[in-house]
Protein backbone atom coordinates (compact mmCIF):
# COMPACT_ATOMS: atom_id res chain seq x y z
CA UNK A 1 0.00 0.00 0.00
CA UNK A 2 1.80 3.32 -0.83
CA UNK A 3 1.34 5.96 1.19
CA UNK A 4 0.19 9.38 1.06
CA UNK A 5 -0.27 12.73 2.77
CA UNK A 6 -2.35 16.07 1.77
CA UNK A 7 -3.13 19.04 3.66
CA UNK A 8 -1.25 21.27 5.54
CA UNK A 9 -0.39 21.51 9.66
CA UNK A 10 1.19 24.37 11.69
CA UNK A 11 3.78 23.81 14.61
CA UNK A 12 6.50 25.35 16.12
CA UNK A 13 10.63 24.50 16.37
CA UNK A 14 11.96 23.77 20.11
CA UNK A 15 15.29 25.41 20.55
CA UNK A 16 17.21 22.46 19.61
CA UNK A 17 15.45 22.40 16.27
CA UNK A 18 13.22 19.78 16.79
CA UNK A 19 9.74 19.97 14.95
CA UNK A 20 6.31 17.66 16.51
CA UNK A 21 4.80 16.00 13.65
CA UNK A 22 1.34 15.67 13.07
CA UNK A 23 0.45 11.96 13.52
CA UNK A 24 -1.16 12.13 9.83
CA UNK A 25 2.28 13.14 8.73
CA UNK A 26 4.09 10.29 10.74
CA UNK A 27 3.58 7.33 8.29
CA UNK A 28 6.07 9.15 5.72
CA UNK A 29 8.90 8.76 7.94
CA UNK A 30 8.42 4.78 9.35
CA UNK A 31 10.83 4.06 6.22
CA UNK A 32 13.44 7.22 7.22
CA UNK A 33 14.39 8.88 3.91
CA UNK A 34 16.19 12.71 3.09
CA UNK A 35 15.44 16.26 4.33
CA UNK A 36 16.87 18.60 1.76
CA UNK A 37 16.31 22.00 0.32
CA UNK A 38 13.54 22.22 -2.02
CA UNK A 39 13.07 23.27 -5.94
CA UNK A 40 11.71 26.30 -5.16
CA UNK A 41 14.06 27.93 -2.92
CA UNK A 42 12.26 28.90 -0.17
CA UNK A 43 11.64 25.89 1.71
CA UNK A 44 12.69 22.45 2.88
CA UNK A 45 11.10 18.90 1.65
CA UNK A 46 11.37 15.22 2.77
CA UNK A 47 11.67 12.56 0.66
CA UNK A 48 10.36 9.15 1.63
CA UNK A 49 13.62 6.66 1.31
CA UNK A 50 11.62 4.79 -2.19
CA UNK A 51 10.49 8.14 -3.61
CA UNK A 52 14.04 9.30 -3.20
CA UNK A 53 15.50 6.46 -4.92
CA UNK A 54 12.92 6.72 -7.43
CA UNK A 55 14.13 10.46 -7.82
CA UNK A 56 18.15 9.21 -7.79
CA UNK A 57 16.71 6.48 -10.71
CA UNK A 58 14.85 8.97 -12.66
CA UNK A 59 17.82 11.63 -12.65
CA UNK A 60 20.04 8.31 -14.54
CA UNK A 61 17.67 7.57 -16.89
CA UNK A 62 17.27 11.13 -18.02
CA UNK A 63 21.05 11.27 -18.10
CA UNK A 64 21.05 8.13 -20.69
CA UNK A 65 18.14 9.43 -22.60
CA UNK A 66 19.79 12.42 -23.66
CA UNK A 67 22.89 10.57 -24.23
CA UNK A 68 21.32 7.82 -26.22
CA UNK A 69 19.20 10.64 -28.42
CA UNK A 70 22.28 12.20 -29.35
CA UNK A 71 26.01 11.48 -27.82
CA UNK A 72 26.93 15.00 -28.60
CA UNK A 73 24.44 15.60 -25.39
CA UNK A 74 26.27 13.94 -22.86
CA UNK A 75 28.08 17.20 -21.40
CA UNK A 76 24.72 18.74 -21.20
CA UNK A 77 23.46 15.60 -19.45
CA UNK A 78 26.17 15.59 -17.23
CA UNK A 79 25.61 19.18 -16.10
CA UNK A 80 22.46 18.87 -16.03
CA UNK A 81 22.18 15.51 -13.89
CA UNK A 82 25.38 16.90 -12.08
CA UNK A 83 23.63 19.54 -11.15
CA UNK A 84 20.26 18.14 -9.65
CA UNK A 85 22.73 15.61 -7.69
CA UNK A 86 24.36 18.30 -6.13
CA UNK A 87 21.34 20.30 -5.25
CA UNK A 88 19.63 17.32 -3.43
CA UNK A 89 23.18 16.00 -2.34
CA UNK A 90 22.77 18.73 0.50
CA UNK A 91 20.17 16.63 1.93
CA UNK A 92 20.09 14.65 5.39
CA UNK A 93 19.23 11.23 5.81
CA UNK A 94 16.67 10.79 8.21
CA UNK A 95 16.53 7.57 9.79
CA UNK A 96 13.13 8.00 11.78
CA UNK A 97 11.53 10.40 14.12
CA UNK A 98 12.19 10.37 17.66
CA UNK A 99 10.44 8.63 20.27
CA UNK A 100 8.60 11.98 20.67
CA UNK A 101 7.55 11.94 17.03
CA UNK A 102 9.74 15.19 16.34
CA UNK A 103 11.78 15.96 13.58
CA UNK A 104 15.41 17.28 14.21
CA UNK A 105 16.19 20.18 11.38
CA UNK A 106 19.47 19.95 11.34
CA UNK A 107 21.15 23.97 11.71
CA UNK A 108 22.58 23.69 8.00
CA UNK A 109 19.50 23.00 6.67
CA UNK A 110 17.37 25.98 8.66
CA UNK A 111 18.69 28.76 6.67
CA UNK A 112 17.46 27.08 3.35
CA UNK A 113 13.85 26.67 4.57
CA UNK A 114 14.41 29.93 5.80
CA UNK A 115 13.21 27.96 9.43
CA UNK A 116 13.19 30.27 12.46
CA UNK A 117 10.22 29.19 14.64
CA UNK A 118 7.00 28.92 13.10
CA UNK A 119 6.63 26.05 10.54
CA UNK A 120 3.75 24.80 8.47
CA UNK A 121 4.16 21.44 7.12
CA UNK A 122 2.42 20.38 3.76
CA UNK A 123 1.31 17.83 2.72
CA UNK A 124 2.30 17.33 -0.90
CA UNK A 125 0.94 12.94 -1.63
CA UNK A 126 4.53 10.88 -1.52
CA UNK A 127 6.85 14.00 -0.08
CA UNK A 128 5.95 17.20 3.07
CA UNK A 129 6.95 20.64 2.24
CA UNK A 130 8.50 22.56 5.26
CA UNK A 131 7.90 26.22 4.81
CA UNK A 132 8.31 28.95 7.50
CA UNK A 133 4.64 29.63 8.19
CA UNK A 134 4.89 33.83 7.37
CA UNK A 135 6.97 32.89 4.08
CA UNK A 136 4.38 30.22 3.43
CA UNK A 137 1.42 32.37 3.84
CA UNK A 138 3.07 35.07 1.76
CA UNK A 139 3.19 32.61 -1.12
CA UNK A 140 0.09 30.82 -0.51
CA UNK A 141 -2.10 34.09 -0.59
CA UNK A 142 -0.12 35.51 -3.96
CA UNK A 143 0.68 32.47 -5.61
CA UNK A 144 -2.34 30.11 -4.85
CA UNK A 145 -4.97 33.02 -4.60
CA UNK A 146 -8.38 32.85 -6.87
CA UNK A 147 -6.82 34.96 -9.80
CA UNK A 148 -3.48 32.93 -10.30
CA UNK A 149 -5.33 29.60 -9.54
CA UNK A 150 -8.08 30.67 -11.97
CA UNK A 151 -4.95 31.38 -14.74
CA UNK A 152 -3.22 28.23 -14.25
CA UNK A 153 -6.68 26.37 -14.75
CA UNK A 154 -7.19 28.35 -17.48
CA UNK A 155 -3.91 27.47 -19.16
CA UNK A 156 -4.51 23.82 -18.53
CA UNK A 157 -8.03 24.03 -20.04
CA UNK A 158 -8.53 22.86 -24.08
CA UNK A 159 -10.93 25.18 -24.34
CA UNK A 160 -8.93 28.01 -23.04
CA UNK A 161 -5.78 27.00 -25.03
CA UNK A 162 -7.85 27.62 -28.25
CA UNK A 163 -8.83 30.91 -27.04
Amino acid sequence: MELEVFGEAQNQLDDKGRLNIPRRFQPLFCQGGYLTRAFNGQSLVFYPTPIWSQLQQRLKELKQRMVDQDPALFMKAEMITGNMTRFLSCGTKIDDLDGQHRLTIPPALRPWGHLKKDVTLIGMGDTIELWDTEIWLAYNNEQLSVAALEKSMSALSVRGASA
